[in-house]
């Protein structure tokens, strides 16, 4: 019982899953409800909350999983009464959720590094000549 309590503390905490499922999963596996208290005060949102998410995101998977991480993340920095670090976490879920794929990223990092470097101007055949200025 202490390994699950630890593994709902890594889900819920650590990996971000703000449904709390452990104890669904618990109670369809093993018929009895599961011995311990709700974490619903300090999730984001509760189960029928993420369905409505879910609903909105609609096939787009990308948004929903960015979307429960930033409300994570909000979670995480709630109680801090300095919040130092709350928009760097941000940025950085943002940018995880900012591509569709590996593809996605690629092409766009690609499409900065060309827009990065200076286009190629052509050279003009000049002649010297000794004028006086």
């Amino acid at each position: 019982m202490g390994e699950l309590h630890e593994i709902r503390r890594i889900w819920v905490f650590e990996k971000h899953e703000v449904e709390d499922l452990l104890p669904k999963i618990y109670e369809k596996e093993t018929g009895d409800k599961f011995p311990g208290g709700p974490l619903d005060e300090q999730l984001a949102l509760a189960g029928d909350e993420m369905e409505l998410l879910r609903e909105v995101c609609g096939d787009d998977e990308l948004h929903f999983s960015t979307a429960r991480e930033l409300l994570a993340v909000e979670r995480k920095f709630r109680t801090m009464t300095r919040r130092a670090g709350l928009f760097e976490e941000l940025e950085k879920t943002i940018r995880r959720g900012y591509y569709e794929n590996k593809e996605d990223a690629e092409q766009s990092a690609l499409r900065i590094q060309r827009e990065k470097t200076a286009p190629e101007l052509p050279l003009f055949n000049e002649e010297i000549t000794n004028a006086s200025a």
